[in-house]
């Protein structure tokens, strides 16, 4: 048996932006430590693109678990699945496997919860598309 706690966690689906959270701080603090492990001089601007991404990504999983609008928190968890789908298709064989299990997480949240979120569709897709393009454009740099 869940505990009570957990239950109206995991019900209302706080669980799920919980979990991206904490995939998306365990996946900042991996590509920290691996980046200050590493014997070559790594590029400056990249590296700390990707923390700014990261950060990002993390202030909207947040956001969608602390704000008080539901239109609000879809666009917030739109964006940050945006920067982390992106941006884990392109880390795939380092960092990118967390950040698209925890994209797939908001993703899960926004289709639980698309009834009690009323409209801002519009939003919400612009978000996500914002937060899509991000990390591409550090790619063609």
């Amino acid at each position: 048996m869940i505990p009570s706690r957990l239950g109206a966690l995991a019900l209302d689906g706080r669980l799920l932006l919980i979990g991206a959270a904490a995939l998306v701080t365990l996946t900042i603090a991996t590509y920290v430590t691996v980046i200050v492990r590493q014997e070559t001089t790594s590029d400056v601007t990249t590296v700390g693109a990707v923390i700014v991404l990261l950060l990002i990504a993390l202030a909207g999983s947040v956001c969608a678990l602390v704000l008080a609008s539901p239109d609000a928190k879809g666009v917030a968890a739109s964006g940050a699945s945006g920067v982390l789908l992106s941006l884990g298709v392109l880390g795939l064989f380092s960092i990118g496997l967390l950040l698209l299990i925890a994209g797939a997480l908001l993703v899960m949240w926004m289709k639980r919860t698309s009834a009690q979120r009323g409209g801002a569709y519009r939003a919400t897709l612009a978000a996500f598309l914002i937060g899509a393009v991000l990390p591409w454009g550090l790619a063609l740099v």
